[in-house]
C-alpha cells in the first residue's frame, strides 16, 4: 500500500514529511525532473517508491498504474484482502509490461510486438509471436490449446508471465533492489535486462 495510507503519523503534508519513504520519493523526483522537463509531481497516497523507480530509472518510460489510482484500486484491495488469507510466505508482485519488453527484448523481438501486446489490434499476433518464440527457443513447452488460450484471453497471458517471471526470480534473473531503496517499501520484480532464458 502506498505510505501515506498506512501511516499513522500527525501528518505535516508530504512537503514537509520526513518518513523515510517520502524522503526518497522527492529525491527521485527531484532526479528525473533534471531529466525531463514537464514531471508530474507524486502522490503518496496513491503512488509507491517502486512505481516511482520503474516510471523514471530504466532503459524506457514505463508507467506501472498507480496502486491507488482509479483502474487498480480495486485490484489493490483485493490484493490486500487475499493476503490476510493466503499461507505464510514469500509473494511477488509484477508488472507484466515490462516483464514482456525484458523477456521479449532477449529474444530479439521487435519493439512494436512488444508494446502492442495488450492492443485490440495487433495483440493476438504480438502475443502469439511471443509465445512462438519462447517455444522456438525450446525454453517452454505448452500445450497447443493452452497456446491458443493465452493468445485469445490477455489475462491468461499476463498470468503465464507472471509464473515466467517467478521462475526468472528463482533463476536470479530478475533486477535487485536497488540499495538506496526505502527498506519498508514493496518492490516490484522484473527480469533483467536480457535475461539469460536458455
Amino acid at each position: 500500500m502506498p505510505k501515506c495510507v498506512t501511516c499513522r503519523l500527525t501528518c505535516p503534508g508530504y512537503e514537509n514529511c520526513k518518513e523515510k519513504e517520502i524522503v526518497w520519493m522527492w529525491k527521485q523526483h527531484a532526479k528525473y525532473k533534471k531529466k525531463k522537463k514537464r514531471v508530474k509531481l507524486f502522490t503518496p497516497y496513491t503512488q509507491r517508491a517502486a512505481e516511482m523507480y520503474i516510471a523514471s530509472e530504466l532503459e524506457a518510460e514505463f508507467h506501472p498504474q498507480e496502486a491507488l489510482g482509479s483502474n487498480m484500486a480495486p485490484l489493490t484491495a483485493r490484493a490486500q484482502y487475499l493476503l490476510k488469507r493466503l499461507p505464510k510466505g514469500k509473494l511477488m508482485e509484477i508488472f507484466p509490461k515490462l516483464s514482456v519488453s525484458r523477456i521479449g527484448q532477449s529474444l530479439k523481438l521487435n519493439r512494436s510486438h512488444l508494446d502492442h501486446y495488450k492492443h485490440q489490434v495487433g495483440g493476438v499476433e504480438s502475443r502469439q509471436i511471443f509465445l512462438q518464440a519462447l517455444l522456438k527457443r525450446d525454453i517452454v513447452f505448452i500445450y497447443q490449446q493452452d497456446f491458443q488460450k493465452l493468445i485469445d484471453n490477455i489475462n491468461s497471458f499476463d498470468s503465464f508471465i507472471a509464473a515466467f517471471t517467478g521462475f526468472l526470480k528463482f533463476k536470479d534473473q530478475c533486477e535487485e533492489i536497488p540499495k538506496d531503496f526505502p527498506k519498508g517499501e514493496g518492490w516490484i520484480d522484473f527480469p533483467v535486462r536480457n535475461p539469460e532464458l536458455f
